[in-house]
């Protein structure tokens, strides 16, 4: 980001408030002074010099910064206390977010930025007098610019201005990230882990390089969820810092990096279009380096290899299509997405086997990738191996309670583990409203059958039953593997005075013929979760 640099100063007053003399010398980048007025809004070319000088904006002219701004600025510096690093940012968020306010980089990340750019005057009034070599050696800790911080500590150090606590921070900050590099370079990607994490917990929070570098340790150890949410968290902060860093990871320089890492984590989870978009970004900030270059062409070697595949399984040509996916996985082996592809393939070839496998390798790769656990569970049912079947039903009922494909599923696969095991199976019964009994045979029979059964025990005219009998019949559609019986107890007293029930509502469950849980006028939500918790354990 090219920023103008600002200074800021005040003149101490008796009331001690903000009379605001600001000086601004504009630098865009290369842009001479003149392109810089001519991209500028026009209240800003008032405020510029015709020649690189100081000029003070008057209090009484329609440049000055507004009472409010003023106003503002006085009242939540003096709140936040003049001396903390916050009191110091806050002006120059406003003045600077009055000026360009459409400029999002002026935002509070773009503020740090600023900071950094910024050349405070050591000699302004007591109210804002602070280090400020110090302050932005502490601003670029966090951003992990170890050798800016370096030198502007060091120049707090000559004005005998330096924090100990500043330098002991570098240094954790410095040691850590030398080590993530180092590990990183050897393929030690729980050491490189662990030390992005300790640079980021010893300081280096706003660090987008080491944010990259635990996102791609995180990919690389099958983390695709926290490698894609730590990339969300690197999206938000400002990337004006990259580009002034001279560190390279592998060759590649800092921003394209980032970019790559990016790429590469939009890859894992499917995101083609925007992986190679991305991918392309980083290759025009590294336009000489090889391995970036590299590394795009796979991409859109990958994406295009998927798109045939996806047309060609559209067409019904099943086994060209997983030639397709194939072709894919030669150039990115750990791509889950094209082994779950393939894996739907083979499903239509009828090569179950070989659809496990595939779906295996998905999982490894990425273990809450729910459609290959799907393809997975499904293709076990195909292959008679319920075991596994059962406990791959298990976890999707679990991930999707209310799916009722999922639910069906995992009854037909329990129903046919018990028939090989030599159960009884022939009570079992999946779906169904909730089933009236009035007779203590029914009851028994019901308790005693294979599966999981939920007796209710209600009366005509109690409040709280009525209230309940809503939650009954939509967890008796949310779990249809499980056995819901309805006792009136004003029509059927022998039935709660066999069950010693004295009270309603009262539930219930059985598994198996053994009871496993009795609950008195339970909340909702304890009746919800015991419910499900015994539906998706039956096996």
């Amino acid at each position: 980001m090219s920023i103008a640099r600002c200074r800021l100063w005040t003149s101490a007053s008796t009331q001690q408030t903000f009379e605001n003399q600001v000086l601004v010398e504009a630098t865009a980048g290369r842009s001479s002074k003149q392109n810089m007025r001519q991209t500028q809004p026009q209240y800003v070319n008032k405020l510029l010099p015709p020649r690189k000088k100081s000029i003070r904006a008057c209090t009484n002219s329609k440049d000055r910064i507004d009472d409010k701004i003023r106003a503002n600025s006085t009242e939540n510096v003096i709140r936040l206390g003049m001396t903390t690093e916050s009191s110091k940012i806050l002006f120059l968020i406003e003045y600077i977010n009055r000026i360009e306010p459409e400029k999002a980089e002026f935002g509070s990340n773009g503020v740090l930025i600023c900071i950094v750019h910024c050349a405070f005057r050591p000699e302004c009034g007591p109210k804002l007098s602070f280090r400020s070599d110090d302050n932005a050696g502490s601003v670029n800790v966090r951003f992990g610019m170890v050798e800016k911080a370096r030198r502007q500590l060091t120049l707090a150090g000559n004005a005998n201005q330096s924090d100990p606590a500043e330098w002991q921070k570098l240094h954790e900050v410095e040691s850590h990230l030398g080590k993530c590099m180092d590990a990183r370079r050897i393929g030690d990607w729980k050491s490189a882990l662990r030390e992005a994490d300790a640079a980021i917990a010893n300081g280096a929070d706003s660090s987008q390089l080491l944010l990259a570098m635990r996102s791609e340790a995180l990919l690389r150890l099958n983390k695709l969820e926290e490698a894609d949410s730590t990339i969300t968290s690197l999206l938000k902060l400002d990337s004006a810092s990259l580009s002034s860093m001279s560190t390279k990871l592998s060759g590649i320089v800092a921003d394209s990096y980032v970019h790559v890492v990016q790429s590469q984590v939009n890859m894992a989870f499917g995101r083609f279009d925007a992986a190679i978009a991305i991918a392309e970004k980083a290759r025009a900030i590294d336009p000489a380096n090889a391995e970036v270059g590299l590394i795009l062409n796979n991409m859109r070697l990958v994406a295009r290899a998927r798109a045939q595949g996806n047309d060609l399984f559209k067409a019904g040509k099943f086994a060209e299509a997983s030639i397709a996916y194939g072709e894919g996985l030669k150039h990115e082996s750990s791509n889950p997405v094209l082994y779950c592809n393939r894996a739907a393939c083979w499903s239509k070839l009828g090569r179950w086997a070989k659809a496990v496998e595939d779906c295996n390798e998905a999982l490894r790769i990425q273990p809450s990738y729910t459609k290959a656990l799907l393809r997975r569970a499904a293709s076990y049912a195909k292959l008679e191996r319920w075991v596994d079947c059962v406990r791959d039903y298990e976890v999707l009922r679990k991930e999707l309670p209310g799916d009722t494909e999922v639910a069906e599923s995992l009854f037909h696969a329990q129903v046919a583990l018990k028939t090989t095991r030599g159960e009884e199976v022939s009570n079992m019964k999946f779906g169904g409203e909730v089933e009236i009994v009035t007779s203590i045979e029914q009851v028994r029979a019901a308790i005693h059958s294979p599966g999981v059964t939920v007796l209710y025990f209600m009366a005509t005219m109690n409040q709280q039953c009525a209230q309940i009998i809503p939650s009954v019949d939509a967890l008796c559609s949310e779990c249809p593997s499980v056995n819901f019986l309805k006792v009136n107890v004003d029509e059927s007293p022998m039935i709660a005075k066999a069950e010693n029930v004295r009270v309603v509502p009262t539930f219930k469950i059985y598994k198996d013929g053994a009871r496993v849980k009795e609950m008195i006028c339970p909340s909702l939500h304890v009746l919800r979760y015991s419910v499900r918790h015994y539906a998706v354990s039956n096996s």
